[in-house]
């Protein structure tokens, strides 16, 4: 009986210290996802099954919320409320390889993300950002957001999926931001329409306005300048679209040249500036009339103007030339007689320009030779970015953007020709589209941000 009465108690404690050992969770039934008791576990198993092979991203860290939402070598690794897109997800649905997560854990992992992502105080990543990128997927009727900090996606905006484009070719093509930063814009070329958001990326409004293109805020009257895609049938359209920013209502219409692509304001508000992709010439708008000025100044024949920067004194354009590869230096100082001050020879097809907000230096990405020209503005000395092979992210370079500080620029790619190859092979993103992170101090790429296909036009949101 003594036996019995020391061994009873010895077996209970053996099986209750069993079974809360063993005690598995049933993953498919967690309605109140912990990130700490659900996630992170999952997490854990997750990065041994990637290590085991060999396509753990290169320097990603799983072990915390705060290190995960910090991405890795090239990008976010998860991106709240979009499992499509996260690289955890697609690690899994389109890669083929031994051991993967079972199905009720990976479920877990994507009902989570979709959730927003959350850490155990149920805060979704970035959710208080205000130093934003956005970012147009052309060729996916996409807007993705970046974090200029972080500098990882944070947000996906996907336009069919929201009811705000019919046609999955829509084609988002251009961004302008409210001064302020309470609003954002977006013109969808096959749509014919332009969006307007607010900082919270919700849908406000919406115009009418036929292959809108480029687009400029002006900082003070209200209204959005639109230019246009030359028409593919009934010829091009010779004017330039104005838009009340406040009721998203077509004003008017400012007869230009044929073909106005380039679009910007200067600081002062005083005037609009628009160039002829056809008829070579730069076209200023008085902003006071909304009436283009009656001396156009030619710049040449065959070198089609896409886009120009506004010197942040007013004193000077750089216009960017691509069919000739130059960059034109205009001398803007006296309204009454606009004059070309410089011609500055960089690579082929350079696209949009942007001045740093110091107005020391011009950058440009040059389409035709996946490269970056960075222009000291002074002396007009020129120093090239890339090795041109799309390699390092630089693949038919298109939209650009600069922070507030000078400290960074942003060169969106479209590697449409598929010259850049991204890190994993989904077999769906053979064409996938970048930003590169230039240090404006060193002139050298600090990273390659993967984006969905086709990179096009920019704009920095930091409120």
């Amino acid at each position: 009986m003594l036996r019995i009465f020391f061994t009873l108690p010895v077996f209970s404690l053996l099986l209750f210290l069993s079974c809360g050992k063993d005690n598995p969770i049933d993953y498919g039934d967690v309605t109140d996802i912990s990130y700490t008791e659900h996630v992170q576990k999952i997490l854990n198993e997750y990065t041994g099954i990637l290590e085991r092979n060999n396509i753990f991203p290169e320097g990603l860290q799983m072990d915390s919320w705060d290190n995960l939402i910090k991405g890795w070598a090239r990008g976010e690794a998860v991106i709240p409320f979009d499992t499509t897109n996260s690289l955890l997800i697609e690690l899994t649905t389109k890669l083929d390889y031994d051991g993967k997560l079972s199905d009720d854990k990976f479920g877990l992992l994507k009902r989570w993300i979709q959730a927003g992502a959350k850490n155990d105080a149920g805060e979704v990543p970035y959710e208080d950002s205000t130093d934003l990128l956005y970012v147009c997927n052309q060729a996916e009727t996409m807007i993705s957001v970046i974090d200029i900090n972080a500098k990882v996606v944070i947000r996906t905006i996907k336009l069919l999926e929201l009811g705000l484009a019919a046609l999955p070719n829509a084609n988002p093509h251009h961004i302008a931001v409210e001064p302020d930063g309470s609003f954002w814009y977006v013109s969808l070329i096959n749509e014919s329409k332009v969006l307007k958001f607010n900082r919270d990326n919700e849908f406000i409004d919406s115009a009418q306005m036929p292959i809108p293109a480029l687009l400029a805020a002006h900082p003070t009257n209200g209204l959005l300048y639109v230019s246009h895609f030359p028409a593919v049938a009934g010829g091009d359209i010779p004017l330039i679209g104005v838009i009340d920013r406040t009721t998203m209502t077509v004003q008017n219409d400012i007869p230009v040249n044929p073909a106005p692509h380039a679009m910007a304001v200067d600081h002062s508000g005083d005037w609009v500036y628009t160039a002829s992709l056809s008829g070579h010439q730069l076209i200023p708008i008085n902003a006071a009339t909304n009436e283009a000025a009656d001396d156009f100044l030619s710049l040449g024949s065959s070198k089609g103007p896409i886009q120009l920067t506004v010197s942040p004194d007013d004193q000077t354009l750089f216009i960017s030339a691509q069919l000739s590869g130059e960059m034109f230096v205009v001398d803007v100082s006296d309204p009454n007689n606009r004059t070309i001050a410089n011609t500055i020879a960089v690579n082929a097809n350079p696209w949009h320009p942007t001045y740093t907000p110091d107005g020391t230096k011009v950058y440009v990405g040059n389409q035709g030779a996946n490269t970056i020209s960075a222009i000291i503005a002074a002396s007009g000395e020129v120093l090239v970015i890339g090795g041109g092979s799309g390699r390092d992210g630089i693949s038919r370079p298109h939209g650009i953007a600069v922070s507030e500080n000078s400290q960074y620029i942003f060169v969106s790619s479209q590697n449409i020709n598929g010259a850049y190859q991204p890190r994993f092979d989904f077999g769906d993103n053979a064409n996938i589209g970048t930003v590169v992170v230039v240090n404006t101090v060193s002139n050298q790429i600090e990273k390659i941000i993967e984006i969905e296909n086709f990179g096009s036009g920019m704009a920095i949101n930091q409120f």
